[in-house]
């Protein structure tokens, strides 16, 4: 059989059998030994393979992690460009933006140089035509002696060559006016009258516009019309007087209502009510209409006294003739001397507002418009406030504008009810009928 030494007998069987066992046995230790050799060879061997593998590896990682930074050096040195690029731009953008700005505002004052050089151009060829005109003719509900001694005066010193024709009145005076310019006759250029008169004339179609007014910017938006067609000069509120040695300090009005308590009669006295209506019948809308019907029914049970005018209800409190008045409060800014009149501040302050407006065939247009520019001018306001009247341009040195004559809590109104002003001969007779125990 194979692989199994077999005696087969003789005498060196058994020293062939030896021999042969000792031959494997070297063999076998020679293959060993071998293999042991070769095994250490081979882990050298693959100890410095993995020894230059590593090495490699290493390399690779430098090389990468080398690459990497530089990649982010790069990304980063791009960065730094694009936001260098970006403040450039917007360096950009905003220098262009301030050239823009700058050419804008050069526009804008080019044109205010324009417009002031136009202007100045059209007033002075206004001017030159004006004195050729000479006589401005006004008729106005202002006292004779506060244009002619005061306004006027002060107008005539910048245009020395001006000349004025003056008429004093009110209601009887517009129609006149409105009269004469309808059939053709000598009227006014000028007319300054209470804002319901106005529209008297204005109903006529006898008012011109004066678009190019340079004094318009002065003026509030509520006090002048868009179009120019009229321009306030002057507001005087309607308020409470009392004498204060007849009414104690806990009987002072507080509110308008307070005038129908029953300890008021015989005791109130109201200028003529056609020189008040509009502002009575301004107070419709805030008292609502039933309250303020009953307040004016009220009134006339107390047995009020009417006068001709604010002036003379000022003097009737101030010498103690009656203990009470609804006036205008422009006599008690021109007689301050009174130290016996108070003023119950009740609100709201309706206010009376007096306009100008030129006749639409004025024969001395030029005149009309140079003066109606120059009264709503600071310079004209303040020749307003110097005859006591409550001029109405808000930043104004004087001691009689509205808001060091009227205090901070009472609300001063005006066309609150634009129907008093459009049709006043229709409120006057709506409130002399409610007072109608009291007609003069």
């Amino acid at each position: 059989m194979p692989g199994r030494l077999v005696d087969q007998g003789g005498p060196n069987s058994g020293k062939t059998v030896l021999a042969l066992a000792i031959v494997s046995i070297i063999v076998s230790s020679a293959s060993l030994s071998l293999f042991f050799q070769v095994s250490d060879t081979t882990a050298e061997y693959l100890d410095e393979i993995d020894i230059k593998l590593k090495g490699l590896r290493d390399e690779i990682s430098a090389s990468t992690a080398r690459d990497s930074e530089k990649m982010a050096n790069l990304d980063t040195e791009h960065e730094l460009q694009r936001i260098s690029m970006q403040t450039q731009l917007q360096s950009i953008a905003d220098a262009v933006k301030t050239i823009d700005d700058d050419v804008t505002l050069m526009q804008g004052r080019l044109q205010e140089v324009k417009e002031t050089t136009d202007g100045f151009l059209a007033k002075e060829e206004r001017i030159l035509a004006a004195s050729a005109e000479n006589n401005l003719i006004v008729y106005g509900s202002l006292d004779s002696t506060e244009l002619l001694s005061t306004i006027w005066p002060r107008f005539q010193a910048q245009f020395p060559w001006a000349q004025v024709s003056y008429t004093e009145g009110f209601g009887p005076l517009v129609d006149r006016f409105v009269e004469e310019a309808k059939s053709g006759e000598p009227t006014a250029d000028l007319i300054i009258v209470e804002f319901s008169l106005y529209h008297v004339a204005q109903s006529a179609g006898l008012v011109a516009t004066f678009l190019d007014n340079r004094s318009v910017k002065f003026l509030p938006e509520q006090f002048r019309q868009s179009d120019g067609s009229w321009f306030g000069v002057t507001a005087v509120p309607l308020v409470v007087i009392y004498n204060k040695q007849l009414v104690g300090s806990e009987d002072i009005p507080k509110n308008w209502l307070d005038l129908g308590k029953t300890i008021w009669a015989d005791s109130i006295i109201i200028p003529s009510i056609s020189t008040v209506e509009s502002q009575i019948a301004e107070l419709e809308p805030t008292l609502g209409k039933k309250i303020w019907a009953e307040w004016l029914g009220q009134l006339a049970t107390n047995n009020i006294r009417i006068v001709d005018s604010s002036a003379e209800a000022y003097h009737e409190v101030a010498e103690g003739r009656a203990k009470i008045a609804i006036v205008l409060l422009d006599p008690l800014l021109r007689y301050r001397e009174e130290p016996d009149v108070g003023i119950a501040w009740v609100t709201p302050a309706p206010i009376s507002l007096i306009v100008s407006a030129i006749n639409s065939n004025a024969v001395h247009p030029n005149l009309a418009r140079i003066f109606q520019e120059w009264i709503t001018s600071p310079e004209g306001q303040l020749a307003v406030a110097a005859t006591g009247r409550t001029p109405l341009l808000l930043q104004l040195d004087a001691p009689t504008i509205l808001q060091q004559t009227v205090p901070k809590d009472i609300d001063v109104i005006f066309n609150r009810n634009p129907d008093a002003y459009v049709d006043p001969g229709k409120w006057l007779l709506i409130i002399e009928d409610l007072l109608d125990p009291v007609k003069p």
